[in-house]
Order: C-alpha cells, then sequence, then structure tokens
C-alpha cells in the first residue's frame, strides 16, 4: 500500500504537470485512503505506529489543504504569506511530536 502511494505520487506528479489541480485532487484522495487503510485494518504491530502515521497523514492532509491556498486560486501575495507561515508552522509541529517521542524513546534506552 505505500509504495502504491509512492507510484501514484510519481505518476500525478510527472502525469498531470499540465493540470495542478488534478496533481493535488489525486494528492487528497491518496491521503484519504491511506487514512482510512489505516484506521480500518492497524497494519503495525505497535498501536503507537500506527497513531504515529494516523498523525502524519494528517498532517499531509493539512498541507494540501495549504497548497490550495498557493494555487491561482489566492491572488492576494499577502494571504500566501500567511499562509506559508501556517503551512511551515504545521511541518514543524509534526517535527516537534516525532522529535519529543525519539527523545523520550532514547532516554529511556540510555536508562
Amino acid at each position: 500500500m505505500f509504495v502504491f502511494r509512492r507510484v501514484l505520487f510519481i505518476a500525478a506528479s510527472m502525469g498531470l504537470t499540465e493540470y495542478p489541480v488534478f496533481q493535488l485532487q489525486a494528492m487528497f484522495y491518496v491521503t484519504t485512503v491511506m487514512i482510512i487503510y489505516l484506521i480500518w485494518y492497524w497494519p503495525f504491530e505497535d498501536n503507537f505506529y500506527t497513531m504515529i502515521e494516523v498523525m502524519n497523514e494528517v498532517t499531509a492532509l493539512f498541507m494540501l489543504y495549504f497548497m490550495l491556498a498557493f494555487s491561482d486560486w489566492n491572488p492576494s501575495a499577502e494571504l500566501r504569506y500567511t499562509y506559508g507561515w501556517f503551512f511551515i508552522a504545521i511541518c514543524m509541529l509534526n517535527l516537534i511530536v516525532h522529535l519529543f517521542f525519539l527523545k523520550r524513546n532514547l532516554w529511556n534506552l540510555l536508562k
């Protein structure tokens, strides 16, 4: 499933270069299907890892929503600038969560 997602991403990126709206639409569908798959099947042995993957997919979905603001539908450069900072904040929040759990696991291993 994960490899299939990457193949779809590459196909949408290369095959739909003239239609960025359809690229985003394809990514919305693929990300939503991945969220449904993860919640439905819980593919990892540890529930923690499944929840982290769900968080990653939801973060990707939020970031895709912001990509709409960077398209030609939004003519305001100031609004794009503001949305850019929100985009960075969501990305950084995801990174901080991952670093927290990495630090916690490292600390437990060192103890």
